[in-house]
């Protein structure tokens, strides 16, 4: 078969895949979010069962821990939306006596308060609206956690005998299997080390709130850990919430130290410390990030944007030793590597 047949039809089967998989996001977007906690998992499972742990008693150990997890997110996030929706009428309160003081202030300055559409570029109502969406956004996330969960389990039984198949189908010689085994090695290093920066994140979001004295601390750290997912954008959305609720209750002094801390904490971590630990090889071009957020989010709604850089980053690990199409992988990558793409490996630390 000549490349260019190759490449039609590969195009082709990947027009379809993507029609199918958007027609069907209520089932594939939890399904994977249920893979991305197993690959999470898979190493806890894997270290019982070196230890002589049966199947069964590791399997349960890690459903507790993950439904106890879950419990305890659910409870978090519906205690707190519960206390911010009996609180919307005081922040609307606040909100628009913020902005007559500013009004006021600017009035005196001289600045035309009729020009600069005041009432509607900070329209306390739309402000809200978008807070709750996010909070509905969020509840419906946690009420899934039971379907994920039993995915989760069912993947985790399947991981016993899996290398196994994959072993015995047609074609899969030693170079291939080593290939699989790599790419999935590379995945779910990534996976771990981004989880610890969105926890090492949400810790520090957390503090901070605390510090300011801001409500809803418990939130604003399990948003920041949750949007950290979510390349770029995401600490941006997660700042929101912890802004409007700073302003509402302190002012705008509070408010610009808010904003300083989460961007202070954000290009930290994620500019200074994630890069150091990851490696500059399992990075993405800032293009391909933007562009993958939209892609996913547009094919699976809010989780595709919240694994919009996982599902890029085992896009691009999958193609890189791929003698026919590494060139993608290089495409994906933050910078070019010297090495050839068939060749090119990622370093495990």
């Amino acid at each position: 078969m000549h490349r260019f047949e190759r490449a039609v039809i590969l195009t082709a089967a990947g027009v379809v895949i993507v029609a199918g998989t958007r027609a069907a996001s209520a089932i594939v977007a939890p399904f994977l979010l249920a893979v991305f906690v197993a690959i999470l998992a898979t190493p806890g499972f894997l270290a019982m069962r070196r230890r002589g742990i049966s199947t069964a008693t590791s399997l349960l150990v890690l459903m507790l821990a993950l439904a106890g997890a879950g419990f305890a997110v659910a409870n978090i996030v519906s205690a707190s939306v519960g206390e911010f929706t009996r609180h919307v009428p005081d922040y609307q309160k606040a909100l628009v006596a913020q902005r007559e003081s500013l009004a006021k202030w600017l009035e005196a300055r001289g600045v035309d308060i009729e020009r600069l559409q005041l009432e509607e570029q900070l329209d306390p109502r739309s402000l809200l609206r978008y807070a709750g969406t996010m909070a509905a956004a969020l509840s419906g996330l946690v009420g899934q956690g039971f379907l994920i969960l039993l995915i989760v389990v069912f993947l985790l039984l399947e991981l016993a005998i899996l290398p196994e198949k994959l072993q015995n189908l047609p074609g899969m010689g030693p170079d291939r299997w080593s290939r699989l085994e790599q790419t999935v090695l590379n995945v779910r290093r990534y996976s771990e080390i981004k989880t610890i920066m969105s926890l090492l994140t949400g810790l520090c979001i957390g503090l901070w709130a605390w510090v300011l004295g801001l409500d809803q601390v418990l939130l604003l750290a399990f948003l920041a850990f949750l949007l950290n997912y979510v390349p770029a954008i995401g600490s941006i959305v997660a700042s929101l919430p912890a802004i409007l609720i700073a302003l509402t209750k302190f002012g705008p002094g509070t408010a610009l130290a808010c904003a300083a801390g989460y961007a202070a904490i954000n290009i930290g971590i994620s500019n200074f410390l994630e890069p150091r630990v990851m490696g500059k090889r399992l990075g993405l071009s800032p293009l391909v990030v933007i562009i993958s957020i939209v892609f996913w989010g547009w094919m699976l709604g809010p989780v595709g944007m919240l694994l919009s850089a996982p599902l890029t980053m085992a896009f691009k690990i999958a193609l890189q030793d791929d003698p026919d199409l590494g060139w993608i992988a290089v495409l994906l990558g933050a910078s070019p590597s010297k090495e050839s793409a068939p060749t090119r490996r990622l370093a495990r630390k």
